[in-house]
């Protein structure tokens, strides 16, 4: 992972923008070991205080899974995506790339819907 980035884009009415700027996965600050401590702890320790939620128990509910899926977390915005809030129809693009070998990588795509 030391040569991939992450970036978003957001694409609305057929315009496609910078949401959230390119950044280096290396450049944040829990990753690889730090990162797998900081999950492990908050896995088994975390309680449902406020936002927070017991993630054990979600362990627990879904008979302990042999793997997880992580993500690290957002970008800080680019200029866009600082004056521009997400509304319905609009599509996100969150990439993971190999800045190497561009041609490796991992793209999410999503549209928003409205929330009752």
């Amino acid at each position: 992972m030391d040569d991939f980035h992450i970036r978003s884009f957001l694409i609305r009415e057929g315009s496609t923008h910078e949401y959230g700027v390119d950044a280096p996965l290396l450049g944040y600050s829990y990753f690889y070991g730090k990162l797998k401590r900081w999950l492990i702890d908050k896995i088994n320790n975390q309680k449902d205080i406020g936002p927070l939620e017991d993630i054990s128990k979600h362990f627990k509910e879904c008979g302990y899974p042999k793997n997880l899926f992580v993500s690290i977390g957002a970008t800080a915005y680019a200029p866009f995506g600082e004056k521009n809030y997400l509304k319905e129809g609009d599509e996100i693009v969150v990439e993971a790339y190999n800045i190497k070998n561009p041609k490796q990588k991992i793209t999410l795509r999503q549209k928003v819907k409205k929330h009752d």
